[in-house]
Order: C-alpha cells, then sequence, then structure tokens
C-alpha cells in the first residue's frame, strides 16, 4: 500500500518504538514527523498542522502524557485522526476516557477517530 506521501506525525518515547515505526511507514511512502514526549508532539502538530493527516500516540510518556497532549491537538484540529498506542496494560479508567473520545468522535462526525 504505497500513499502519496501523506504525513504522519509519531509520538512516542521510546527510541526503538519511534525509528521502527519511522521505517515501516516511510517504507509505505509516508513522511514521518518524530516527537519523542506530548509536548514535543503538541508543538509539533502546531508547526506542521497543515501537513499532518495522521497521529500516532504513545499514552504513557513523561513531561505530557499521551491522553493530554491528544486533548490538546484535538482542540486545534477536531477531525485529525489520532490513533493510541500502548504496550502496557490500559487501566479501566484510561480505557474509559479514551472509548469516551472515540465515541464521541464517531457520533459527531459519523466517522471514527480519536
Amino acid at each position: 500500500m504505497k500513499t502519496s506521501g501523506e504525513t504522519i506525525l509519531v509520538v512516542e518515547d521510546n527510541k526503538t518504538n519511534r525509528l521502527i515505526a519511522k521505517s515501516l511507514l516511510e517504507q509505505e511512502g509516508f513522511s514521518i514527523i518524530l516527537a519523542d514526549d506530548g509536548e514535543k508532539g503538541v508543538a509539533a502538530f502546531l508547526e506542521n498542522s497543515l501537513e499532518i493527516s495522521l497521529v500516532l500516540m504513545d499514552l504513557h510518556m513523561p513531561v505530557l502524557n499521551g491522553y493530554d497532549a491528544s486533548l490538546r491537538i484535538k482542540e486545534i484540529a477536531s477531525a485529525v485522526p489520532i490513533i493510541a498506542l500502548t504496550a502496557d496494560v490500559v487501566e479501566a479508567g484510561q480505557y474509559d476516557k479514551a472509548a469516551k473520545m472515540v465515541h464521541k468522535e464517531k457520533s459527531s462526525s459519523g466517522s471514527i477517530a480519536a
């Protein structure tokens, strides 16, 4: 599935995971912007919001977690989809919070976006 150069923001604090995501997505033709914490992710989104068509967001990061970073990005551009990434078990309360974000976006626009 080669793409026409759409841009994806990958926000992930683990360097190995960032590099793997970058490598795999670039092989498919995507342009990648990397950030290593939620605060830098929000800043990168602000700088490149017109180009970014998708955000891949780790949930558990230092400085600003993925939940709060996602909410800030949604305040800037509610239509940009955000896909949560995590290797951790998500606690029930956090899962509910993320699920409500997805449900709210799905019900208001007809398509799923977190």
